[in-house]
């Protein structure tokens, strides 16, 4: 005997778009906080960092980096006079 044709299915509806994926790190609307002051201070302990980093010698940069940093950061934010903010 013949097989008897095969019932269409119906349409799937349509899958709707992909929401766009969500940013892995929180991304700030605005920069409120961020001043050229704050900036030059960042890159200031950045720089005296790597600094430290090159000249300390007999791998005692563990001390040397993190002590060298704070140092530079707590000269920079004094010089710039961000310690007095509120």
């Amino acid at each position: 005997p013949p097989r008897p044709a095969p019932t269409p299915r119906p349409p799937r509806p349509p899958t709707p778009p992909a929401a766009r994926p969500r940013p892995a790190v929180a991304v700030p609307r605005g920069l409120q906080g961020l001043s050229w002051s704050l900036v030059a201070v960042a890159l200031g302990v950045a720089i005296a960092a790597t600094i430290f980093e090159a000249i300390s010698k007999y791998g005692i940069d563990n001390l040397t980096v993190p002590i060298g940093a704070a140092a530079t950061a707590l000269a920079l934010t004094r010089l710039l006079g961000l310690d007095q903010l509120g």
